[in-house]
């Protein structure tokens, strides 16, 4: 009995010393992670906000961005929030008018209208330094300076382009268009596919109600729909007459589709008659030939607009803009977050083309790596679109925007059922822009 208690004592001594000196190895080590913790506290004295508009998933991109962002830079934190587009610009609006607009935020077409207010951040400081725009196409540096002050920098890019489906061309014995294609070819094009495939079959979609397709057709003859420089309208009556007139005929040969199957097949993703081989053609922002291709097992392709008098007339967009905040008391670092959302791959990678493409051919480069054949397509057609020579006026959203799409769709819709001729549509045209204009000035 005696040497059994001896033996439980030892036992005991043993464990109170393993007891001891785990506890201590423990309270070590956690000492040393709060005060890793604490050193990493110390270093990110700098926070910037940051606002975009988007969905949850566009947000789960932007905060691994994010996250990846403050690893490599451990001094800086960026607390992110995002908006619905539908609530975006009125809750920026307020926090401009409060002095309490974040550090970061996005913009679309609508820059011109901050950079006159003197809210963004001038970023020629930078430039050079910490910020490299080397790779972003110079007429993307031209669309986002004003009187010689660069304000952002492309979230990523897009571009116009005509989807259509390869296997109504191949039906229709008709070979692809090439990279010189003009309108004339459009409609000859649209012509041979109704007629020889049937009048079930059309050629294309009637886009006179499309306001980025009529963007274009004004670019081509050296016009704006709307003019920042002089704050007016920037197309002529002409110029409209010639678009409603174009696309009247087009309809008066079965060439397109009719409004009441227009009507029913909107031309989306999924309810698109370009799915189903019914419709050759249709204008789309390039980045949709993804979820167009998702629908069908034809094989849809991009082709660049038809060319104009004055070229192309299309060139890469912004589909996003990033801004700095005025006012903001981290300037350098606010530059140092939108290199990395240009330049760096990880940044690239995660994000995709969510916001558009790279707005760099280096980054594009990085996802053809990896890219469906769809989405190699869409880099490709953007590598080609970015050689075309840009247009010579830069083209920023009309004031009033949406009250003057819903109008151009109104007017082609009056034109398409017979209720306007091309020459009346173009008069109500020009006269509701200017009307526009005016009322949001």
């Amino acid at each position: 009995m005696k040497r059994s208690t001896t033996f439980v004592g030892v036992a005991c001594i043993g464990l109170s010393f393993a007891t001891v000196f785990g506890a201590s190895g423990s309270a070590l080590a956690a000492r040393k992670a709060v005060q890793a913790h604490q050193a990493v506290q110390k270093k990110q004295a700098i926070t910037l906000t940051m606002m975009w508009w988007g969905d949850p998933s566009r947000a789960e991109r932007i905060h691994r961005v994010i996250h990846v962002f403050e690893h490599e830079h451990p001094e800086i934190h960026i607390v992110g929030q995002f908006t619905p587009f539908s609530a975006y610009f009125d809750k920026l609006n307020t926090q401009l008018a409060t002095q309490t607009a974040p550090d970061i935020f996005s913009l679309g077409s609508n820059i011109n209208d901050y950079a006159n207010k003197g809210v963004l951040l001038n970023l020629n400081p930078y430039v050079g330094k910490v910020l490299d725009v080397s790779g972003v196409p110079k007429n993307l540096l031209t669309y986002n300076t004003f009187n010689g002050h660069l304000y952002g920098v492309p979230s990523g890019v897009n571009a116009y382009a005509i989807i259509a489906n390869k296997n109504v061309f191949q039906k229709a014995g008709i070979p692809l268009p090439k990279d010189n294609w003009t309108w004339n070819d459009f409609e000859k094009i649209c012509v041979t596919i109704h007629k020889k495939l049937g009048n079930s079959y059309y050629g294309a979609y009637n886009d006179a109600g499309t306001g980025d397709a009529f963007g274009v057709f004004l670019a081509q003859r050296g016009h704006v729909l709307y003019d920042a420089k002089t704050k007016k309208v920037g197309f002529t009556l002409k110029d409209a007459e010639d678009w409603f007139t174009f696309w009247s005929r087009l309809q008066k040969e079965g060439a397109v589709l009719p409004p009441d199957l227009q009507s029913s097949n909107p031309n989306n993703a999924g309810t698109s008659l370009v799915e189903s081989g019914k419709v050759a053609m249709q204008f789309a922002p390039a980045n949709q030939i993804g979820s167009f291709q998702g629908y069908t097992k034809d094989r849809l392709v991009l082709l660049p607009v038809p060319v104009g008098p004055k070229g192309h007339g299309t060139s890469l967009g912004e589909s996003q803009i990033l801004v700095g905040y005025a006012k903001t008391q981290h300037p350098k670092e606010v530059a140092e977050f939108m290199n990395f959302w240009v330049n760096d791959a990880n940044a690239i990678q995660i994000m995709g083309t969510n916001i558009g493409v790279p707005v760099t051919a280096k980054m594009r480069a990085v996802l053809k790596k990896q890219a469906t054949a769809s989405d190699l397509q869409l880099y490709n057609y953007c590598d080609q679109v970015a050689k075309y020579p840009s247009p010579s006026t830069p083209v920023y959203n009309i004031p009033g925007l949406n009250e003057w799409a819903n109008d151009l769709s109104d007017i082609s819709g009056k034109v398409a059922y017979g209720q306007l001729t091309p020459v009346q549509a173009a008069q109500q045209l020009l006269a509701d822009a200017q009307q526009v204009v005016a009322s949001n000035q």
